[in-house]
Order: C-alpha cells, then structure tokens, then sequence
C-alpha cells in the first residue's frame, strides 16, 4: 500500500487535461468518461470541497469569516456544502477544520471528489487531494473499482458517486463534452449523432 501511494507522490506534474487523460488510460478507463466524471463532480476546480454535517453553523461559520464561496442545502437529515475555495491554502484550512469540527459526516476532496471513505481506506491526507493528478489518479483508481465490481456499466459509474440518477447527470455531461468544438474525443461522433455512422 505504501509503495501505491508513494508511486501517486512520483506523477509528474502535468495539465490538468493531461493529468485526467493520462489517469484515464493508466486504468483503462475511457478519457471522455473521466472526463465527464471530473466536470460532474469538482466542476474542474481541483480545491472544490463536498462536506455534509448534522451541525452546519460551525462549518458556515469558518467559511463566512475566510471569505470562501460555498451552497448548501438539507440532504438526508443533514446539510451538504458545495464549497469552492479559489486557492489550496483556502481548501488546506477547511479541510485543517474538518479534523476537529463536530458533526461532520463524511467530506469529498477535489477535482474527482475523492470521498472520506477511500481516503481513510487507503491512509491518505486529504490535503494531498487537493493535487489535481494525484485527485484523477485516485479518482480513475475508484471508478476502476467500481468497473471491476459492476462491469464496465452505468452502475459502475452510479456507484463512483452513490446515487442513480447520476449516471444521468455524467451522460448528459458527456454529450455536452462532445457538442463543443474543443472535443477531440474519439467517441463523441457516434454520441452526437445517435450511434449512427
């Protein structure tokens, strides 16, 4: 496991397109998917935070006095927080407030939302998340656990992030990937025209 994480440390520093492409191929995941996936998820904001809480006044608390963009909203008998720091030492903090903070739940980090229950699985710090290559690594190292599991399916992709109607959300997501001019995506001709050569 050590040797793992030590290998995800080594990564050059790359784009963040080549950090979630290259992410992409070293699990033999499709590019367009992970991309999707990562837009879904952070938005492409490698630092955006996702924390869910039963005593919220805390958490709004530091966000407020630090300045840092955030939403929420009640989710299951708590309140979930989109937080979107615009800096790593911004997310460094909240996250820094998370370890002794009441009511906290479970958190996701970074650009693939890397959720609290991979990081305490695997021992990492979450502050490492906030890289963006290191995040895609492990981010295409879960749904490549989720494929591995559930077949190369929907319900691998529903199961990254726990609810059904997300496949939905990263289909849609991957059609609008594909509708703009910028895609070089090799897949997106049959997306975009039905399946229809």
């Amino acid at each position: 496991m050590i040797a793992l994480i030590l290998l995800f440390l080594l990564l050059p520093v790359r784009g963040l397109a080549d950090c979630v492409e290259d992410a992409a191929l070293s699990y033999r995941i499709s590019p367009l998917l992970l991309r999707a996936i990562e837009s879904v998820e952070s938005g492409g904001n490698p630092y955006a935070l996702s924390i869910q809480t039963i005593n919220p006044k805390f958490l709004k608390s530091l966000l407020d006095k630090l300045g840092i963009k955030y939403t929420m909203r009640p989710y299951k008998g708590r309140v979930l927080f989109s937080v979107q720091p615009s800096s790593k030492q911004e997310a460094e903090q909240v996250l820094n407030f998370l370890k002794s903070s009441p009511g906290v739940v479970t958190y996701d980090v970074g650009l693939m939302q890397v959720n609290k229950l991979w990081i305490e699985k695997y021992n990492l710090r979450p502050e490492w998340l906030l890289d963006a290559c290191y995040n895609a690594k492990w981010g295409a190292y879960v749904l490549a656990k989720m494929i591995a599991k559930y077949g190369y399916s929907w319900d691998a992709v529903w199961h990254y992030n726990g609810k059904k109607s997300y496949a939905w959300r990263v289909f849609r997501k991957i059609k609008d990937l594909c509708r703009s001019k910028s895609s070089g995506f090799e897949y997106c001709r049959l997306i975009t025209q039905g399946g229809k050569e």
